[in-house]
C-alpha cells in the first residue's frame, strides 16, 4: 500500500493567506501614496498612513476569508 500524505492542518492561530496579503498590499500602497501626496509634511505622517492602510488591508483580507475562503 501506499504511503498516505498529511494534509497540513491551519491551527486558529495562523492568518489566511489572502489577510497576509490585505495587509501587506495596503501597508505599501497607502506608504507609496502618501509618499506622493505628503511630501512636504514630516515624515511620521506618511508611516502614520501606511499604517492606516494596512489596518484596512487586513480588514478586507480577514472579510474576504470569511466570505469567500482563502486564495490557495
Amino acid at each position: 500500500m501506499g504511503k498516505r500524505t498529511k494534509k497540513k492542518r491551519q491551527s486558529k492561530n495562523d492568518l489566511p493567506l489572502v489577510t497576509i496579503v490585505g495587509l501587506l498590499v495596503g501597508l505599501l500602497g497607502a506608504y507609496i501614496l502618501a509618499e506622493g501626496a505628503l511630501a512636504l509634511q514630516p515624515h511620521y505622517w506618511h508611516w502614520l498612513v501606511a499604517v492606516g492602510g494596512a489596518v484596512i488591508g487586513y480588514t478586507l483580507g480577514t472579510g474576504w476569508y470569511r466570505w469567500r475562503g482563502d486564495i490557495v
